[in-house]
């Protein structure tokens, strides 16, 4: 069987030559006006959670590689150690944004990612992480953004990204008839066992 799963995919459940990739058409998509209108299309972006594991630093090196380019990080942070040494970085970067908070609200990081130029996905390869496809990834894929990962780390990342998909569409009626082709290849290989 196939599974399509809401935020992350896991490799021993979904595997890739066994998936298709669809965007979410029960969830409206965040359309209000950019947050950040002066930047549009110009800024990389990290949300999310501000730890070593999930790329908060690795972004931040990154970002200090291109320190004219706007770098937008949204995300929560847990220790005041930890906040100290995000902005040790940010003293070193000249054109940063910083949206900090306990829970940044999901429209608020779909409308960041929608109006910028990458976004960071640097996730670090520990067992609990080998596994999974990232939304992130989905996220990036489904506005044709460029996503940053860390490359010839981890096969599955780099087989998602190889993976076909429909180029985006404005409206689900193009999606629609591959969905049910999808379906009607899944229905087709059910064993009867009622």
């Amino acid at each position: 069987p196939r599974y399509w799963l809401a935020e992350y995919s896991y490799v021993g459940l979904t595997p890739l030559e066994r998936s298709a990739v669809f965007p979410n058409a029960f969830v409206k998509v965040e359309s209000a006006a950019p947050l950040l209108p002066e930047l549009v299309g110009e800024y990389a972006l990290y949300t999310g959670n501000l730890t070593e594991s999930w790329g908060a630093f690795a972004a931040l090196e990154k970002a200090l590689e291109a320190p004219t380019r706007p770098f937008v990080l949204a995300g929560s942070v847990k220790s005041p150690a930890v906040e100290a040494r995000i902005q040790g970085y940010l003293r070193r970067h000249k054109a940063w944004i910083w949206l900090r908070s306990s829970f940044v609200p999901y429209p608020i990081i779909q409308n960041l990612q929608r109006h910028a130029k990458l976004l960071y996905a640097i996730y670090q390869p520990l067992p609990h992480l080998r596994e999974k496809i990232f939304g992130k990834f989905y996220e990036a894929a489904a506005l044709g953004i460029p996503c940053v990962y860390p490359k010839g780390v981890e096969p599955l990342w780099e087989a998602f990204w190889e993976l076909e998909r429909p180029l985006p569409q404005d409206t689900w009626s193009h999606y629609e008839p591959l969905l049910w082709a999808e379906v009607e290849g899944l229905l087709e290989g059910l064993d009867e066992r009622w």
